[in-house]
């Protein structure tokens, strides 16, 4: 009988989920089907994966899509490229700190004014970039690989919605 009771430590027996009623709405108990636990389980597999797979140069994922950010919109500013990639000021302006020490951006000062700074990639950088480049379809395709090629475009469009992309 399935009980949902533990029968050894590797094998957990789960019940179908319940829902319970909560004001007007139902919430599942069973954390499977709970949207906020599966994004975030989502979201430490990617980086396990990115880790494994796309930082031989000891970048983290957050870090990478600065250098993508750069390098698509060289010449951007700080809180312009915060805004690209959704970090706030703060972690930005460490990030690129970070990204200055190990001589991947520099800061030139704007034309546009000179009062501000833009960020620019260096040859480094931008040699990361191409190598990230190269291991990218591997790491999206492992990523999806549970995922038929249309789910995996039904996925990206689903989560570019919640994110108001």
């Amino acid at each position: 009988m399935d009980d949902g009771v533990v029968d050894d430590d590797k094998d957990v027996k789960h019940k179908d989920a319940q829902p319970v009623v909560v004001g007007d709405t139902a919430e599942f108990t069973d954390l499977r089907y709970m949207l906020s636990h599966l994004l975030r389980r989502a979201h430490f597999n990617a980086e396990a994966r990115f880790a494994k797979m796309m930082s031989s140069n000891g970048l983290t994922s957050r870090q990478l899509a600065l250098l993508v950010a750069v390098d698509q919109n060289p010449g951007a500013s700080q809180n312009a490229l915060g805004d690209i990639i959704a970090l706030d000021r703060n972690s930005v302006s460490e990030l690129v700190l970070r990204m200055i020490k190990k001589q991947l951006l520099r800061r030139e000062t704007s034309k546009k004014d000179k009062r501000s700074f833009v960020l620019m990639l260096t040859d480094k950088g931008r040699d990361i970039i191409k190598e990230a480049a190269d291991r990218n379809p591997a790491y999206q395709a492992d990523l999806s690989a549970n995922l038929s090629d249309a789910e995996t475009r039904q996925l990206i469009d689903f989560l570019r919605r919640m994110v108001g992309l």
